[in-house]
């Protein structure tokens, strides 16, 4: 457990208490989900796929054209100042670039002061396997060749929706399908399957956020030598598979037990992935 203090955050190059960092009203993050941000888990007090963090936040960047200002060590000595000043152990840091604010408009031009902001979000490390998710399939669609997609963006009403829609139901999170009918990804994590001796998940351009969570899942599956394919599925084909699991960073490898009311089966491999991903997470320290 982390120690019981005040939550400090760093903002702008300033460790401020949480209570009172602010960003104007009129900042574009605010107004129009104008920003890049990333989650990173914490595990002793070590940071889990640093540098994968750093490169999609650039790419990120690079994407949407909102620049930090920082360089990967500025970020990596803020992320350090943070973590020092929290006694940070166990939990989740959040790392969010916002455009700042600008004349009244769609149109970026004029907004060149980026707000720049790390939080710290304690919590009990995973200790044992998720139990697992029941999935309901959302009526929200994400993009399908969406170019945002390599990047983790702002506008995230999507994913919100979709997952209220799927707790209103009493499902633990939402399946999202993309503008062609095809299985994309969660609400907050990447999708596999098992069908067969074969582990899959979709395509680059399903839409679905270009996970650093499913990479590591992906490198996993091959060092045991078992089929690893992206493929397109239809919602009827997922539900025909032998296994099912989420990946996403702050908890690793999460099970399907049901989508839509149908049980899934529990795929032997899902545990073995989980158990590994528990024990051997990336840990970079700083």
């Amino acid at each position: 457990m982390n120690p019981p203090s005040a939550s400090i955050a760093w903002l702008n190059g300033r460790l401020v208490p949480l209570a009172e960092a602010s960003i104007p009203v009129t900042d574009r993050a605010l107004l129009y989900g104008d920003s890049v941000f990333e989650t990173v888990p914490i595990r002793n007090g070590v940071p889990v796929q640093w540098p994968a963090h750093l490169d999609r936040l650039g790419r990120g960047q690079e994407i949407t054209g909102i620049a930090s200002g920082l360089s990967p060590d500025q970020w990596t000595e803020a992320l350090a100042n943070l973590l020092q000043s929290n006694t940070a152990i166990h939990g989740t840091v959040r790392l969010t670039v916002t455009r700042g604010s600008g004349p009244r408009g769609y149109s970026p031009r004029g907004a060149h002061s980026p707000n720049r902001i790390l939080t710290w979000h304690p919590s009990d490390p995973p200790i044992a396997p998720h139990a697992g998710w029941h999935l309901r399939t959302s009526r929200f669609r994400v993009v399908a060749d969406d170019p945002l997609a390599p990047t983790k963006h702002g506008s995230r009403l999507i994913q919100v929706l979709a997952r209220a829609e799927a707790e209103a139901t009493g499902a633990d999170e939402a399946l999202l399908l993309n503008t062609r009918g095809e299985v994309a990804e969660t609400s907050t994590g990447n999708l596999f399957w098992i069908r067969g001796e074969t582990v899959g998940t979709p395509p680059r351009d399903s839409g679905a956020l270009a996970g650093i969570t499913a990479r590591v899942i992906e490198r996993a599956v091959r060092d045991h030598r078992w089929p690893f394919q992206t493929e397109t599925l239809t919602p009827d084909a997922l539900a025909g598979s032998d296994g099912l699991f989420v990946s996403l960073s702050t908890t690793g490898i999460v099970p399907v037990l049901s989508l839509d009311g149908v049980t899934v089966p529990a795929h032997p491999w899902i545990q073995i992935l989980a158990r590994e991903f528990l024990e051997g997470m990336d840990l970079v320290p700083l």
